[in-house]
């Protein structure tokens, strides 16, 4: 039998066809990932992969999105809430300084009314003194009415006689209100003019605002 011939580097025409036969088979192109349906599933696989990581994203940044506007709602509520509150509280001091105000300015009308009424005929202080009286039934012993002297002046010998009839002493005080009179009976003083019935008023108005 007779000897393949040799190639100069020492390989058979076989051995050279075999060589070439291995490099053909790794060329892109010639096996089933270098075909072009090959090609194609792995652009698809790459456009799905990158598809779904580009979903992937966008959701994650909707969702952060979505908790910061739910977070930026909720500190808008209740910064709405805290003014809503305050105005709230606002207007019931609002009404309760108005209703205080207004009960203030209704017992000034009716003071400057009644002095306005005592200015013009001095015997209607008599009522107002009478009804202290009644209010201090039990005084006994030395018994003192003291007026402002235009006053002690205007009453006429009538309620004078009247009153000393009752154990009244009538005296006088420059310094005291002109629409003012004060009882004393020994350790018990008593007011009951139109200035001290308004301060009456007056701290039982205040008194009942400042306890709500």
């Amino acid at each position: 039998m007779s000897k393949s011939s040799a190639s100069p580097g020492g390989q058979t025409a076989y051995q050279r066809w075999e060589l070439s036969s291995l490099g053909d088979a790794g060329r892109p192109g010639q096996g089933p990932e270098g075909s072009a349906a090959g090609l194609e599933a792995l652009r698809r696989k790459a456009r799905d992969e990158g598809y779904a990581e580009g979903m992937a994203l966008a959701k994650a940044e909707a969702e952060r999105k979505e908790a910061e506007r739910a977070q930026q709602m909720q500190q808008w509520e209740l910064r709405l809430s805290m003014v809503l509150e305050s105005c709230v509280v606002g207007m019931d001091r609002l009404r309760e300084r108005l209703s205080q105000d207004l009960s203030m300015l209704a017992i000034d009308w009716a003071e400057a009314i009644a002095m306005a009424e005592v200015t013009n005929n001095r015997e209607l202080l008599l009522r107002l003194i009478g009804e202290t009286i009644e209010h201090y039934p039990g005084l006994h012993g030395p018994r003192t009415l003291t007026l402002h002297p235009q006053v002690l002046h205007a009453l006429s010998p009538q309620t004078r006689s009247s009153l000393t009839g009752q154990g009244w002493r009538l005296a006088s005080d420059a310094a005291l209100n002109e629409f003012a009179c004060h009882l004393s009976t020994g350790d018990l003083l008593a007011t009951g003019g139109i200035p001290e019935r308004a301060a009456l008023l007056r701290d039982r108005i205040l008194a009942a605002h400042a306890g709500n």
